[in-house]
């Protein structure tokens, strides 16, 4: 988000800024934000929206305040959200201006639920619409030529924690994973006789992926150099490769450490084909499916999507798809 461009609060806003607007809450033990916060289901969702509470908190009160759980937000009305909502409809996409309202106004439910705005505040705020239009995806298509080299390059370095990987990117490529969802599976997810993981996605919403042997040739080799899978399918391993452990039991993946992951993947290609991110080989398992003539219906639930719209965006096949298309009638 961009600073330094709301100094004059009458001017962002579009109407005087209330005095108490930037006083410390005070009235309830949780906060709303925090009680808002602490409702999201996964702890990836609750990180992002702290950083964007947060975000908005320094924004509202000109960086007077820099933690969410500080900000009055009950003294929020529906002529600041919809003055919030131009705002920033000025200088982000429309999803992203979405994700700030939808946030705001989880908040002043919680707000309503302590008591701290009547139902009127409540319906109003609520009655904010959604900002308009859309952008085109900025992520890109990984080709399988560029995953395949990563791959080599860890069989030929042959250690625990090339191998581990091998694992964890042929998931999230070959299935589609989000890293949350990479980060909490475990053997009991895992059918070898099937050849399916089962996935706990967004929404506490369970889906079955099923996989081809170019998961399953590489997870084999993981269950057998990994003799402790059974306690810990992903671990956490330290920059020298080493198990991570705490009171002598085995420490799960984390999402940043997959963050770090992809990064060292990208890295390995990236002066032919340029970096990459963890989202993108989401982007990839999607567009791979289309190119393959997949129904959407059937994309959309192997992605774990709620809204075939959502999954749209994914299709990274560009012009090409769109020409092909059109020799078809």
């Amino acid at each position: 988000m961009q600073q330094g461009q709301h100094n004059n609060d009458t001017e962002v806003w579009g109407a005087e800024q209330p005095s108490d607007l930037t006083v410390e809450t005070s009235q309830a033990p949780l906060g709303p934000s925090q009680a808002y916060i602490n409702a999201l289901e996964h702890r990836t969702t609750q990180y992002t929206a702290t950083v964007f509470l947060n975000r908005l908190a320094r924004r509202l009160s000109s960086d007077r305040i820099t933690e969410h759980a500080r900000f009055n937000w009950e003294k929020l009305s529906y002529e600041h959200l919809d003055a919030i909502k131009r705002q920033l409809s000025s200088e982000l996409a429309p999803n992203t201006v979405n994700t700030y309202l939808t946030m705001i106004k989880g908040v002043m439910k919680h707000a309503h639920k302590q008591g701290l705005i009547d139902t009127t505040t409540l319906i109003n705020i609520k009655d904010v619409k959604r900002a308009k239009g859309s952008r085109i995806d900025s992520g890109r298509e990984v080709k399988e030529v560029e995953m395949l080299a990563i791959f080599a390059a860890n069989r030929e370095s042959n250690t625990l924690q090339s191998i581990r990987d091998n694992v964890l990117l042929s998931l999230m490529y070959y299935c589609g994973l989000r890293r949350s969802e990479a980060a909490s599976i475990s053997l009991d997810n895992i059918c070898l006789d099937s050849n399916c993981v089962t996935v706990l996605g967004k929404g506490n919403k369970q889906r079955r992926v099923y996989f081809s042997d170019k998961v399953r040739t590489p997870l084999l080799t993981w269950l057998d150099r990994h003799p402790e899978h059974l306690q810990m399918f992903l671990p956490r391993m330290n920059r020298n490769g080493d198990l991570r452990r705490q009171d002598g039991e085995l420490l799960p993946i984390t999402v940043s450490g997959i963050r770090a992951i992809i990064e060292r993947a990208s890295n390995h290609g990236s002066s032919r084909y340029g970096p990459f991110k963890a989202h993108d080989l989401r982007r990839s398992f999607a567009t791979n499916l289309l190119r393959a003539q997949a129904d959407l219906l059937t994309v959309q639930a192997l992605m774990g999507h709620s809204d075939p719209a959502t999954t749209q965006r994914y299709d990274k096949r560009g012009d090409s798809a769109l020409k092909a298309a059109a020799h078809l009638i």
